[in-house]
């Protein structure tokens, strides 16, 4: 991940002051990537994540603090495959944290290899003044044409939420 815009205060503060940012909210892609392939079936573009729920509690492996308390909100990630000419028109102007990382994210949508990679834009947290948003460009996991195939299961949808704590249907991304 490359970090484009960051805040202090993105994550909870440990007892020292700190903010420790963790860069793994994909640390299971089961649904993000194959949508991401859907998405690419439709020309150049990349993959959203939006979330209110900070960056390390989107890290963590199950709906439990590293304190061993329960979240106080279920953490869910909304998906949605976007165009740069989308981003343009309509999510630059309605959320300015996303406006600054045009360039970056240009650049990797016209660098990356649409056949065997994905860019994905990452923007989470519960306000703007605490959010962090980040670039990535992330090869197909599984394999790409295994990807493109569970992607089809996404034909047709504009967006697709993950609710990372719906242990009962699996849960994860």
């Amino acid at each position: 991940w490359t970090q484009l815009l960051p805040s202090p205060r993105c994550s909870r503060a440990r007892s020292d002051g700190s903010h420790p940012l963790h860069p793994a909210p994909l640390h299971r892609p089961r649904y993000a990537l194959p949508f991401a392939a859907q998405g690419a079936r439709d020309g150049r573009g990349f993959l959203l994540l939006q979330s209110e729920t900070p960056l390390d509690a989107l890290a963590l492996p199950g709906p439990v603090d590293c304190a061993g308390r329960a979240l106080e909100t279920p953490r869910a990630v909304l998906l949605h495959f976007v165009s740069l000419r989308e981003f343009d028109e309509e999510l630059s102007g309605a959320l300015p944290a996303l406006a600054a990382v045009r360039a970056p994210l240009a650049a990797a949508i016209e660098s990356h290899d649409p056949d065997a990679e994905a860019v994905l834009l990452l923007h989470v947290g519960p306000s703007a003044q605490d959010s962090f948003t980040a670039v990535a460009v992330a090869p197909y996991v599984p394999e790409p044409a295994v990807c493109r195939a569970l992607g089809t299961e996404y034909a047709g949808r504009d967006a697709l939420q993950i609710d990372l704590d719906d242990l009962g249907g699996g849960g994860g991304m």
